[in-house]
C-alpha cells in the first residue's frame, strides 16, 4: 500500500485591513502591505522643524486633502485670533512612501485676500495607517529649511 499525505498552508497574506485601499477579504495573514489614502481631514500632532520642536507654537493646525489633489491648510498661531490659510496641490506616489506638495496661495486674513507664496516641500513617508501620517523632509523650495517632521492624525 502506498499513500502520500501533503500538508499544506492555507494562509493567505496581504492586507486584510478594511479600511485599506487595498483591502483583500480573502486575507487570513496581515503582511504588512496595507496602502491608506491621505484624502480627508488631519490635524498636527508633532512639527520639528530644523530640529526645533514647534508644535506649541500652533493653537489649532488641520490640512483638508481633497480627491482632485489639491489641499486647504488652515492654523492659528498661539496667542493670535486670525487663522492663516494656505491652499496648494499634493501628490502621493503609489507605493505611498513619498509625499510631495507645492503650495500656491496664502490669505493672512489681514484684509489682504489670497496673495502667491510658492513653496514646494516633498517628505518620505515613515508611517500611514487610516489614523497616522507621518512624514521627513527629503527636499524643500525654502533655503532655510534643512529638515521637517511631521505627525499628523486624521480626525
Amino acid at each position: 500500500m502506498f499513500s502520500i499525505v501533503l500538508f499544506g498552508s492555507c494562509t493567505k497574506e496581504g492586507c486584510n485591513d478594511p479600511q485599506a485601499k487595498n483591502y483583500d477579504s480573502s486575507v487570513t495573514k496581515d503582511d504588512g502591505t496595507c496602502l491608506y489614502s491621505v484624502l480627508g481631514d488631519w490635524e498636527l500632532q508633532t512639527y520639528i522643524l530644523n530640529g526645533d520642536d514647534l508644535t506649541s507654537t500652533f493653537s489649532d493646525y488641520n490640512i483638508h486633502l481633497y480627491s482632485d489633489s489639491s489641499y486647504l491648510c488652515e492654523y492659528l498661531l498661539l496667542g493670535e485670533s486670525s487663522y492663516i490659510n494656505t491652499r496648494g496641490t499634493f501628490t502621493l506616489d503609489d507605493s505611498h512612501t513619498e509625499f510631495s506638495y507645492e503650495n500656491i496661495e496664502i490669505n493672512s486674513n489681514d484684509g489682504n485676500g489670497w496673495n502667491p507664496a510658492i513653496v514646494t516641500n516633498t517628505y518620505s513617508v515613515n508611517a500611514l495607517t487610516y489614523e497616522t501620517l507621518n512624514m521627513s523632509l527629503i527636499s524643500s523650495s525654502q533655503p532655510n529649511v534643512s529638515s521637517s517632521e511631521v505627525i499628523m492624525s486624521k480626525i
